[in-house]
């Protein structure tokens, strides 16, 4: 009697164990008609002409002179941001050459980890002083319009940074 006794309470544990497991899986997870679904509504608001202007600058009102110069600083900010970012991906690469080597050298390694933060610093004083110049052309209200969007900027680039999280609740 007391083997059937435990015989059925561990398989009605078990039993509830695997349903728990089962319904924490299923709750990340969406069914194909939810998927369809929002494919459906992203390809309507797409097409619907009264959303929008996906562009954030148009948020600026620029005028056309501002726009000019706006394409000028920026394109010379981006030729210096592409060439950098070669050079970045450049010195990273020679530092997994680096890895793979048997002899590994530590000074050329950490020779090339100092250049690589040399380019990052230039990079962030080329964006800084960018940032500045669009605000010299600007007015108050843009400016201000300017700096939310920057910060709208720098909080997606943070999110997109951060690992996903398993949530569980």
């Amino acid at each position: 009697m007391k083997n059937i006794v435990t015989l059925a309470t561990v398989f009605i544990f078990s039993l509830f164990s695997f349903v728990s497991y089962s319904q924490e899986m299923n709750r990340g997870m969406m069914d194909r008609d939810e998927v369809k679904k929002r494919i459906e509504m992203r390809k309507k608001m797409g097409q619907n002409k009264n959303v929008p202007n996906k562009n954030p600058l148009s948020h600026l009102k620029l005028s056309d002179e501002q726009k000019k110069l706006f394409k000028t600083i920026s394109s010379k900010h981006d030729d210096l941001l592409a060439s950098s970012k070669k050079d970045l991906k450049r010195k990273k690469l020679q530092i997994e050459l680096e890895k793979i080597n048997d002899n590994v050298d530590v000074k050329t390694v950490n020779k090339l980890i100092d250049e690589i933060s040399e380019i990052q610093a230039q990079v962030m004083k080329s964006t800084f002083n960018k940032n500045l110049e669009i605000k010299s052309i600007l007015d108050k209200d843009q400016a201000l319009m300017f700096d939310k969007l920057l910060q709208r900027k720098q909080r997606m680039t943070k999110q997109k940074k951060m690992p996903l999280r398993n949530k569980r609740n």
